[in-house]
């Protein structure tokens, strides 16, 4: 199975191969895996060109501490870049796949998600972002907070969410959609499980192949067909298929 990976600015590469990962990056410039330390930067070289990056391949999850205290929890097939030491005005990092966000707040120091199509500022909220670059669409739920997310482009509008809320942006038709959900279905990743209501088994099983990094083959017809319900991310592929 691919390990996951930490690649510092410095150029060097450190690999994992824990199913969950805990990374930290303190104020010190120290960064840990696990509780190991793998790095200590001297502050007096740190730039803000300095950009670490997080590689989670499927079948694996992290959970990253920043040195401001934002807490990051990183999906399957997912990769986050960050710099060493943040701007004095804002807070800016780099998602390819998907992640939820609780961010601390700092009302001088906006936070920034930024995706290859979209770019979301907050000053504290707890969020949800789906960015993969295969997928058809780009998916924000806010839990707290606010949020204001835009096409990443330059004088592109922005769309301001409030809780319970989502903005889906469709890449091919470059449609912005904004509703009222559940957040419930775009967060239980983080807690090891997934809940559906009426999703087509289509999207379940794309979940599931990226979080176990299996390849589920299926019958026609299935397409057509819905689930509701939950499943334990924590049990064997096997006995969520079964059920």
């Amino acid at each position: 199975m691919q390990k996951g990976k930490v690649i510092l600015s410095n150029g060097s590469t450190h690999e994992f191969d824990t199913e969950h990962t805990i990374i930290k990056q303190t104020s010190a410039g120290n960064l840990t895996i696990n509780n190991d330390t793998i790095a200590v930067n001297d502050r007096q070289t740190v730039t803000e060109s300095a950009i670490n990056q997080i590689i989670i391949p499927y079948g694996k999850r992290s959970e990253i501490t920043l040195a401001d205290g934002t807490h990051i929890w990183l999906n399957s097939g997912s990769q986050l870049s960050y710099p060493t030491e943040f701007k004095p005005d804002s807070r800016e990092v780099y998602l390819t796949g998907e992640a939820f966000f609780d961010v601390t707040t700092d009302a001088g120091k906006p936070f920034y998600v930024i995706t290859r199509d979209f770019k979301i500022k907050v000053l504290g909220t707890s969020f949800n972002v789906s960015s993969y670059n295969e997928d058809t669409t780009i998916q924000t739920v806010l839990l707290k907070g606010k949020i204001s997310a835009g096409k990443n482009k330059l004088f592109s509008k922005s769309v301001d969410l409030l809780p319970g809320e989502r903005m889906v942006y469709d890449k091919n038709n470059d449609i912005i959609v904004k509703d009222k959900v559940n957040v419930q279905l775009y967060t239980s990743w983080v807690n090891g499980y997934l809940i559906f209501e009426n999703e087509p088994t289509t999207e379940v099983f794309k979940m599931l192949e990226r979080h176990y990094n299996q390849i589920i083959k299926t019958s026609e017809g299935l397409d057509k067909i819905t689930f509701s319900g939950k499943l334990e991310l924590k049990d064997n592929i096997r006995d969520v298929l079964e059920n």
